[in-house]
């Protein structure tokens, strides 16, 4: 299903599930567009990230499995002793770039970190989640634009608790709540969270683009 399909699909749920968004005078369509977008690339990373472990994973296998050629190609009696032999070298070669990444730090004159700290630096960083960041300011900046102007409360101006539930109801967060956490308050701090974290100068652009998209949309009769 593409994105056109899955838009108007979302259409249909939005004017069933969200009735505030006709009383606000929200246009569904315009609103069901950003969220079809939303899940896209939400999919697309999911896809990236889930083809990365699998290269990983393959590649580690890949050795393991030529690593058990070598140790099977040995004398069975003598398998064990070149397998401890194996897991030292390895031990050794871990604390000497453990060694290397402390005198580093002490050149280069920063505090070395506990080894635990150190070892982390390798892990991959989990996904920044960007296209929740894109969806904030799309929903946030048009509902600002057809906001009334007597609402001066940025958070109400910008409808946060209104996002929070429109991206929890299509299932476009990735990190689940926990069974004892309050949904409303956790999605709702969540979207406040990434809002503040955009910087003004971008909100300000993007609602003044908003602003002139929809003054150049012809008038509803």
């Amino acid at each position: 299903m593409d994105i056109h399909e899955r838009a108007k699909k979302f259409e249909d749920i939005l004017r069933k599930r969200f009735p505030i968004l006709l009383q606000i005078g929200a246009d569904l369509t315009y609103i069901a567009y950003i969220l079809a977008y939303t899940e896209s690339e939400k999919n697309k990373d999911t896809d990236l990230i889930q083809k990365r472990k699998d290269l990983k994973s393959q590649k580690v296998w890949k050795d393991w499995k030529k690593i058990q050629k070598i140790v099977k190609s040995y004398p069975e009696d003598f398998q064990k002793k070149f397998l401890l032999e194996f897991a030292g070298q390895a031990f050794r070669i871990g604390l000497e770039k453990k060694r290397d990444k402390m005198r580093h730090l002490e050149r280069v004159g920063k505090k070395p970190p506990k080894w635990i700290e150190i070892d982390k630096v390798k892990l991959p960083k989990k996904p920044s989640e960007w296209y929740l960041d894109r969806a904030i300011l799309d929903l946030g900046s048009y509902f600002e634009a057809i906001s009334s102007p007597c609402v001066k409360q940025l958070e109400k101006r910008r409808q946060y608790q209104l996002i929070a539930d429109l991206l929890y109801d299509f299932g476009l967060f990735k990190q689940e709540l926990k069974a004892d956490q309050d949904e409303n308050e956790i999605v709702r701090e969540r979207v406040i969270k990434r809002a503040e974290a955009i910087l003004a100068k971008k909100w300000k652009e993007h609602i003044q683009g908003v602003k002139e998209s929809l003054q150049k949309l012809p008038a509803k009769e």
